[in-house]
């Protein structure tokens, strides 16, 4: 391969990777489906203390992929995963299975409408703009 072809390779696999997302909202996006199969554990545990169990590992992935978040700046897939975060933090300070299953619920249409309001917002990076503020 001589190197003007793989220069021209390399420059197309550029121009192909900034026409989509940004990392953060991939990892994100990644994030928020590996937090539903918590949350669906969750929800099917027939004993208090697995339910807990997969709400903590949904917590403690949310609370680590805080930074991809903000490196995506989607407010709207922010806000509805910070409240589904704090809806288990509450499911797990709850005393009764069925109290937990309730609030672990909401977390997870939270997390379903982070994952949607993501995929929103990552039509919006399809502008032919670097950024998605102008200035004149």
């Amino acid at each position: 391969m001589t190197i003007r072809t793989l220069s021209v390779v390399l420059g197309s696999l550029l121009m192909t990777a900034a026409a989509h997302a940004s990392p953060g909202c991939m990892d994100a996006g990644s994030m928020i489906g590996f937090v539903e199969t918590h949350l669906r554990n969750s929800l099917k545990a027939e004993e208090l203390p697995l339910a807990r169990y997969h709400a903590y590992k949904a917590i403690n992935t949310m609370e680590k992929s805080r930074t991809q978040f903000e490196d995506c700046g989607c407010d709207y897939a922010k806000k509805h995963i910070f409240e589904s975060l704090d809806n288990l933090k509450l499911a797990t300070r709850v005393n009764s299975l069925e109290g937990t299953r309730i609030l672990v619920r909401r977390a997870l249409n939270g997390a379903l409408a982070g994952e949607e309001a993501l995929e929103l917002h990552d039509e919006l990076h399809d502008s032919p703009y670097d950024s998605d503020v102008l200035a004149m």
